[in-house]
């Protein structure tokens, strides 16, 4: 039995933790999920969720189905084991370290009174580019036998030009992730000849 290590955002955990209930039938009778929810989940220090996934689970080819497009779109990130477990190590358990109650809390005002609230686009300084820059993407992929190429570059890229991101994931027989990695300012066309790590 083996594990593979990964850490994101909330909003890309809390999504992917939906879309696999959905996918394999829960939350269960006990209202259980599929993947515990992000408030139980440890987190690094930039509050990103760390998650790991045994290959020895009910849905592990689906989790990890799920998984590969976000590696490749870089919301979710792949860790080695040494990476993860000192990340754990050092993580706070579902909501941050700190203090642990609200009267334990020093030099705070005399009255904080929370309130829900929204904004508009314009509220936000660089949403504008932001979105911009986002949806100013070239993405391409291709699959040869058993291994898939993900490449992303800024929109308008030449194939030939050496400014991709490829991502090469090679599965096993059985569809299984056995590996993979990414080559770097590399052009599309020259995918499976490039040096990946």
């Amino acid at each position: 039995m083996s594990q593979r290590y990964f850490i994101t955002a909330e909003a890309t955990y809390e999504s992917l933790r939906e879309r696999l209930d959905s996918q394999l039938g829960y939350p269960n009778a006990l209202g259980k999920s599929v993947v515990q929810t992000p408030l139980h989940a440890p987190r690094d220090s930039y509050r990103r969720v760390l998650l790991a996934v045994d290959d020895g689970i009910v849905g592990y080819t689906t989790i990890i189905a799920a998984i590969v497009p976000l590696l490749a779109s870089e919301a979710m990130e792949e860790l080695d084991e040494a990476t993860y477990l000192a990340a754990v190590a050092s993580a706070s358990q579902g909501g941050g370290g700190g203090v642990s109650s609200w009267n334990d809390l020093t030099d705070k005002p005399a009255t904080f009174p929370p309130s829900a609230h929204t904004h508009v686009a314009a509220d936000i300084t660089d949403f504008g580019a932001a979105v911009a820059a986002a949806a100013a993407v070239s993405v391409r992929s291709d699959t040869v036998g058993s291994t898939s190429y993900i490449g992303r570059a800024a929109s308008g890229s030449a194939t030939s030009a050496s400014v991709w991101k490829i991502r090469r994931t090679i599965l096993t027989s059985a569809g299984a992730i056995s590996s993979t990695a990414t080559a770097t300012n590399v052009a599309w066309d020259d995918r499976l000849t490039a040096t990946y790590s």
